[in-house]
Protein backbone atom coordinates (compact mmCIF):
# COMPACT_ATOMS: atom_id res chain seq x y z
CA UNK A 1 0.00 0.00 0.00
CA UNK A 2 1.12 3.55 -0.62
CA UNK A 3 2.36 5.81 2.16
CA UNK A 4 -0.63 8.11 1.61
CA UNK A 5 -3.05 5.22 2.15
CA UNK A 6 -1.31 4.21 5.42
CA UNK A 7 -1.39 7.86 6.56
CA UNK A 8 -5.13 8.03 5.80
CA UNK A 9 -5.81 4.83 7.78
CA UNK A 10 -3.88 6.18 10.78
CA UNK A 11 -5.70 9.54 10.71
CA UNK A 12 -9.07 7.78 10.42
CA UNK A 13 -8.26 5.50 13.38
CA UNK A 14 -7.20 8.48 15.51
CA UNK A 15 -10.42 10.32 14.67
CA UNK A 16 -12.29 7.27 15.98
CA UNK A 17 -10.21 7.46 19.21
CA UNK A 18 -8.32 4.23 18.56
CA UNK A 19 -4.72 3.31 19.30
CA UNK A 20 -2.56 3.14 16.18
CA UNK A 21 0.81 1.47 15.67
CA UNK A 22 4.30 2.64 14.81
CA UNK A 23 7.08 0.11 14.27
CA UNK A 24 10.54 1.37 15.19
CA UNK A 25 13.97 0.01 16.11
CA UNK A 26 14.39 2.35 19.09
CA UNK A 27 12.15 3.85 21.76
CA UNK A 28 10.91 7.31 20.86
CA UNK A 29 12.02 10.28 22.97
CA UNK A 30 8.38 11.19 23.52
CA UNK A 31 5.52 8.69 23.72
CA UNK A 32 2.47 10.07 21.91
CA UNK A 33 -0.97 9.42 23.35
CA UNK A 34 -3.04 6.74 21.57
CA UNK A 35 0.01 5.27 19.84
CA UNK A 36 1.55 1.85 20.46
CA UNK A 37 5.20 1.64 19.51
CA UNK A 38 6.41 -1.82 18.48
CA UNK A 39 10.13 -1.89 19.21
CA UNK A 40 12.47 -4.29 17.46
CA UNK A 41 14.07 -5.22 14.18
CA UNK A 42 12.49 -5.93 10.82
CA UNK A 43 10.98 -9.37 11.53
CA UNK A 44 11.55 -9.54 15.28
CA UNK A 45 9.48 -7.28 17.52
CA UNK A 46 10.73 -7.41 21.12
CA UNK A 47 8.15 -5.32 23.00
CA UNK A 48 5.43 -2.68 22.81
CA UNK A 49 5.53 0.71 24.52
CA UNK A 50 2.58 3.06 25.10
CA UNK A 51 1.14 5.42 27.70
CA UNK A 52 -1.37 4.04 30.18
CA UNK A 53 -4.85 4.80 28.83
CA UNK A 54 -6.18 5.85 32.28
CA UNK A 55 -4.48 9.23 31.91
CA UNK A 56 -1.71 8.74 34.49
CA UNK A 57 0.78 8.87 31.56
CA UNK A 58 2.95 6.08 32.94
CA UNK A 59 4.76 4.14 30.23
CA UNK A 60 3.64 0.55 29.78
CA UNK A 61 5.96 -2.08 28.34
CA UNK A 62 4.65 -5.44 27.08
CA UNK A 63 7.32 -8.00 26.17
CA UNK A 64 6.90 -10.40 23.25
CA UNK A 65 10.18 -12.33 23.63
CA UNK A 66 9.85 -16.11 23.95
CA UNK A 67 10.49 -17.16 27.55
CA UNK A 68 9.69 -13.73 29.05
CA UNK A 69 7.29 -13.66 31.96
CA UNK A 70 4.89 -12.07 31.71
CA UNK A 71 4.66 -12.31 27.93
CA UNK A 72 2.10 -10.84 25.54
CA UNK A 73 1.14 -11.37 21.92
CA UNK A 74 -0.14 -8.88 19.40
CA UNK A 75 -2.11 -8.76 16.20
CA UNK A 76 -1.86 -5.97 13.64
CA UNK A 77 -4.99 -5.08 11.68
CA UNK A 78 -5.42 -3.61 8.20
CA UNK A 79 -6.78 -0.33 9.63
CA UNK A 80 -3.41 0.30 11.42
CA UNK A 81 -4.82 -0.71 14.82
CA UNK A 82 -3.51 -3.37 17.20
CA UNK A 83 -4.80 -6.00 19.59
CA UNK A 84 -2.73 -7.03 22.63
CA UNK A 85 -3.40 -10.15 24.64
CA UNK A 86 -3.75 -11.21 27.36
CA UNK A 87 -5.03 -8.19 29.28
CA UNK A 88 -2.71 -5.61 30.84
CA UNK A 89 -3.08 -5.35 34.60
CA UNK A 90 -0.85 -2.82 36.34
CA UNK A 91 0.08 -3.99 39.83
CA UNK A 92 1.32 -0.58 40.96
CA UNK A 93 0.43 3.04 40.38
CA UNK A 94 -3.07 3.42 38.91
CA UNK A 95 -3.73 -0.38 39.00
CA UNK A 96 -5.48 -0.21 35.61
CA UNK A 97 -6.71 -3.46 34.07
CA UNK A 98 -7.67 -3.45 30.40
CA UNK A 99 -7.46 -5.05 26.98
CA UNK A 100 -6.54 -3.30 23.75
CA UNK A 101 -8.68 -4.86 21.03
CA UNK A 102 -8.56 -3.47 17.48
CA UNK A 103 -7.15 -0.23 18.89
CA UNK A 104 -9.94 0.22 21.44
CA UNK A 105 -9.40 0.07 25.21
CA UNK A 106 -11.78 -2.33 26.93
CA UNK A 107 -11.65 -1.86 30.71
CA UNK A 108 -11.88 -4.75 33.14
CA UNK A 109 -13.93 -3.50 36.08
CA UNK A 110 -14.38 0.14 37.03
CA UNK A 111 -12.02 2.96 36.11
Amino acid sequence: MSEIWWWFLEVFAKLRGLYTVEITEEEPNRVISKKVYLIGEENSIWYALFNCPCGCNEKIYTKFIEGSKPRWSYELHDDKTISLFPSIWRNKGCKSHFFIERGRVDWCGEI
